[in-house]
């Protein structure tokens, strides 16, 4: 694959994944039976709300951008907060698509962050960085999550099942990073070196500083943005579900989402479609939201959140895949 090359799109999992959120849609409508609360629930969204909720969600977009802008400012080198939010935005429209943990995203990242002025080392170094912290992050917020389920007796053997295959990616991904900058010699074998997104990971380590990606501060700091992007995810369903005329407390949709983004991990699935929005919907009504609502401003969250931005971030995602690399946009050493 060439820088230039766009990356595909995952059919398969695309129709997977709008298979289970139209059975979800269909069984809750059905199992509940108000079709017409559920329209009318959407319909009475109050506007002020709304627009919280999407303050909210910027918020987030400039919080994964400020990650990679510390850590490119450690090296050396300075990138305008605007440019690393859009990015933001890019990658999650990518990785809506490409269900390969993330490593889609990045890529188209690491170029645009190329384009602007910023060494493929350091990019590759602000990655690993948001990786690290992204499951450093979720391990804590996902322990916190357990005990507010375990206080209102809702850690149920499901939620149990989804810890266990969370607590795995969160051990494996960290341990894979730390052998590859440990063995950055390594040669794959004749099976595996045809596997071009591995030659392409291998190639970004090869400079990378392995020094400032275990940088404490910096690692703290990511981890302190990643756990703020989900508090504001968080916020950004609080506000929708107070839209929708049904207030709760910031507590249950913290741990809502939370237990949402553990199921859409670990699905593997296209941004997590019909595996998010069925964790979401299930935890809520756990805590006492009635279905309908709990499945109405679900929908909002991720048409707000995964929706909206999904075709302008391909768009941008598209213009950064095809423009040649260079130091002549952006981008200022320090």
């Amino acid at each position: 694959m060439t820088d230039r090359e766009p990356p595909r799109i995952s059919r398969i999992g695309i129709l997977v994944s709008l298979l289970l959120l139209a059975a979800l849609v269909v069984f809750t409508l059905l199992h509940v039976g108000e079709a017409r609360r559920f329209a009318r629930l959407a319909e009475r969204a109050e506007p002020l709300w709304l627009l919280a909720a999407v303050v909210f969600q910027v918020g987030t977009y400039f919080c994964a951008g400020a990650i990679w802008g510390r850590v490119a400012t450690a090296a050396g080198h300075h990138l305008p907060n605007a440019h690393l939010a859009r990015l933001a935005v890019e990658k999650l429209s990518v990785d809506q698509f490409l269900p390969a943990g993330g490593l889609s995203g990045n890529l188209v990242v690491i170029n645009a962050m190329r384009r602007m002025g910023l060494p493929a080392a350091v990019a590759t170094e602000a990655l690993l960085i948001d990786i690290l912290s992204h499951y450093a992050a979720f391990a804590g917020v996902a322990a916190v999550s357990v005990f507010i389920l375990w206080l209102h007796h809702g850690v149920t053997p499901v939620v149990l099942t989804l810890l266990a295959a969370f607590a795995l990616v969160i051990a494996g991904v960290p341990l894979a990073i730390a052998w590859l900058l440990r063995h950055r010699d390594w040669e794959p074998g004749a099976r595996l070196a045809r596997v071009r997104l591995l030659g392409r990971v291998l190639a970004a380590l090869e400079n990378v500083s392995v020094r400032r990606v275990w940088n404490r501060g910096l690692l703290g700091a990511a981890t302190g943005l990643q756990v703020a992007i989900v508090t504001l995810d968080a916020a950004t369903l609080w506000a929708m579900l107070h839209a929708l005329g049904m207030p709760v407390h910031p507590l249950t949709t913290f741990v809502a989402v939370a237990i949402a983004s553990i199921a859409g991990t670990i699905s593997f699935l296209p941004g997590g479609i019909g595996s998010f929005e069925a964790g979401c919907t299930a935890t809520l009504a756990l805590l006492g939201v009635p279905v309908e609502a709990a499945l109405t401003g679900t929908l909002m969250l991720r048409g707000l959140t995964l929706w909206l931005p999904l075709l302008p971030g391909l768009l941008l995602a598209r213009g950064d895949l095809s423009t040649p690399n260079s130091s002549a946009s952006g981008g200022t050493k320090s």
